[in-house]
């Protein structure tokens, strides 16, 4: 069964949770240590510790996307209390205004097929999505593997 996926709207892993039929479950949250990586990602010098969530989507108890947000520990320090949707709060609190997109056809890592369930040569769909503040500055980074077999894209 595809889902009929509009490219133009955006919503946080939770909030996606809240409005469609589909599940999605926190299945890591990770603190990685400064990387030169990190600071070329997010667009910035010395970005620091990172927290890194990984979320898997469902539909029907079927795995269908994995996404990955990333942004610097330091947008935390706004935050009081360990929130569930700790992405929307660090959008709000550091005034997202703009996201860019990039949407790419990839192979999977075997990892990813794993946790996708896919079998064979199977690509997978990436949207890269790099979450701006007023000053276009990259503020919080995600990224969504998906079975192609999943979305229809809609503009």
């Amino acid at each position: 069964m595809k889902k009929l996926k509009n490219i133009r709207e955006y919503h946080t892993p939770i909030e996606r949770s809240l409005i469609e039929e589909h599940t999605i479950e926190l299945i890591a949250e990770t603190e990685e240590a400064p990387k030169n990586f990190y600071d070329v990602l997010l667009g910035g010098q010395n970005v620091g510790i990172i927290i890194e969530r990984t979320f898997l989507l469902s539909l029907d108890k079927r795995p269908k996307a994995l996404i990955r947000s990333i942004f610097p520990k330091k947008c935390l320090q706004a935050c009081h209390d360990r929130l569930e949707d700790i992405e929307g709060h660090v959008d709000v609190q550091f005034h997202a205004v703009k996201i860019k997109k990039e949407i790419s056809l990839s192979w999977p890592t075997s990892e990813e097929a794993e946790m996708l369930q896919l079998i064979g040569d199977t690509q997978v769909i990436i949207e890269k999505q790099f979450i701006l503040d007023k000053q276009e500055q990259i503020i919080r980074y995600e990224e969504e593997i998906s079975d192609p077999e999943f979305y229809i894209f809609e503009e």
